[in-house]
């Protein structure tokens, strides 16, 4: 990625305006699984006839994927097992989400493609977390949970099918909220690794 605007990132928090777009390391720095972590979980739960090529996929990086296929097996074992991964009930925090919410202040809003509670916790309840696209561009001072939110597993985008539609899909109201706030906000990405395959799908929703 380019070098990084200090002066438009000042002025967008100056303004009010700037959104911070959460990755999964965030997450991660607080001890929460990433989705290859939730891959092997469930994979540990999975018929060894056909465990092999799945754990290949998530081998070769191909988690999202292998999610994919993990879902179709497990049935409805599959949102319990993701559930019971995160381990959501426990009280973690990590000075990353921390010093996000301390900057509630200049920002317009926080974007998380994690499906855990952290930055819910780190803002102590006082931003809504939005699951749903519906009017995310007009509303200020959320947290809008890109990919879902754990306590509703209708909502989850995890799979490779469910990612494509929803960040890459013509009619998908999620890519519409992702163009609008890439091309009329700036936009501070925290917690992605520079060749991670969801930051380029993200990127490239505003294409």
């Amino acid at each position: 990625m380019g070098s990084l605007d200090t002066q438009s990132l000042s002025n967008a928090y100056a303004s009010g305006d700037l959104i911070i777009f959460a990755g999964p390391g965030v997450s991660r720095a607080a001890g929460l699984p990433g989705d290859e972590d939730i891959a092997w979980k469930l994979l540990a739960h999975c018929d060894p006839k056909n465990a092999v090529i799945i754990r290949q996929l998530i081998e070769r990086g191909s988690v999202n994927s292998a999610l994919e296929h993990l879902c179709r097996r497990l049935g409805g074992r599959y949102n319990r097992i993701v559930e019971s991964a995160y381990n959501d009930d426990f009280d973690r925090m990590d000075d990353l989400a921390r010093e996000i919410a301390r900057l509630r202040k200049g920002l317009r809003a926080v974007y998380t493609t994690s499906l855990d509670r952290l930055l819910e916790r780190a803002f102590a309840g006082d931003w809504p977390a939005i699951s749903s696209s519906d009017n995310v561009g007009q509303r200020r001072k959320i947290i809008f949970k890109v990919r879902g939110t754990l306590q509703k597993p209708a909502s989850w985008i995890l799979t490779e099918r469910q990612l494509n539609d929803a960040l890459l899909g013509t009619s998908s109201r999620t890519r519409e909220t992702l163009c609008s706030a890439l091309r009329s906000h700036r936009v501070l990405f925290v917690g992605f690794e520079q060749r991670c395959p969801l930051l380029e799908k993200i990127l490239l929703s505003a294409l």
